[in-house]
C-alpha cells in the first residue's frame, strides 16, 4: 500500500490509506513511503497535482519531516509564488515539519521575514518544531531570542490564540519538560495584553 490509490480500489482501501500510510511511513520511518513522498512532493511542487485531494497535506509533510536543504528551499519559494491561501497554507506547514534542526531554525526565522503575513504563518512555523524530540526546544529558544522583534510583528489576536494554547494541558506538559526558564511570557503579557498573571506557563517566564 503506498500514498496512491490503485483502479478498482474500495472506499474502505482509501480510508486505510489516510490513516496507516502517514503513521507507517511518520512512526515507523518506512523508507519506501519516504522516498514515494519526497518524489510525489517534488512532482506537485512542479503541477500541483499527482497526489490525491486528501492526502496532499500528509505526503507534503512526511517530504518535508525528513526533507533536505533543497525540499525546504522548494517549499519556500513555492509559497513565496503561490497566490492561493489554500496552497499557501500547506507550503507554510510543510516548512514547519522539517526535523532537521538546522532546517527548523531556518523555518522559525521566516517568522522575522516581512515576506509573510504572520496571521498565516506564525502558528505552522512556530508549533510545527514542537513535534519532535530534536526540534521541540527550538521554539523556546527562538522566541527568548527574539522575543522584541516577534512583538514588533505579532497582531494582538495572535498573541491572546497563542496565550490559550500554551496553556493547554498537552502544551504545558512539553514546556515543562523543555523550555527553559524566562521571563519572555510576562513581557508579553504585558506589552500585548491585560490578561492576569499566571496565564502563561510557568516554564515561559
Amino acid at each position: 500500500m503506498g500514498w496512491t490509490s490503485k483502479p478498482g480500489e474500495s472506499e474502505d482501501t482509501r480510508l486505510l490509506r489516510q490513516k496507516l500510510v502517514p503513521f507507517v511511513a511518520g512512526v515507523g520511518e518506512q523508507k519506501e513511503l519516504i522516498d514515494e513522498a519526497a518524489k510525489l512532493a517534488q512532482s506537485w511542487l512542479d503541477t500541483r497535482s499527482g497526489i490525491p485531494q486528501k492526502m496532499i497535506n500528509v505526503v507534503l509533510h512526511v517530504a518535508a519531516e525528513f526533507g533536505n536543504q533543497e525540499l525546504f528551499d522548494r517549499f519556500h519559494d513555492a509559497v513565496l509564488k503561490e497566490k492561493d491561501q489554500r496552497q499557501r497554507s500547506r507550503l507554510l506547514s510543510a516548512l514547519g515539519a522539517f526535523r532537521d534542526p538546522k532546517l527548523s531554525r531556518a523555518g522559525l526565522e521566516l517568522l522575522l521575514s516581512k515576506d509573510f503575513d504572520p496571521r498565516e504563518s506564525f502558528f505552522a512555523l512556530l508549533f510545527g518544531p514542537l513535534a519532535y524530540v530534536e526540534t521541540r526546544e527550538l521554539p523556546f529558544q527562538f522566541v527568548k531570542q527574539n522575543l522584541d522583534k516577534l512583538l514588533a510583528r505579532l497582531p494582538r489576536e495572535i498573541v491572546a490564540i497563542t496565550q490559550r494554547i500554551l496553556h493547554s494541558p498537552a502544551t504545558v506538559s512539553v514546556t515543562r519538560r523543555t523550555a527553559p526558564k524566562s521571563k519572555t511570557s510576562s513581557r508579553i503579557e504585558s506589552k500585548h495584553t491585560q490578561a492576569a498573571p499566571g496565564t502563561w506557563p510557568k516554564s515561559w517566564r
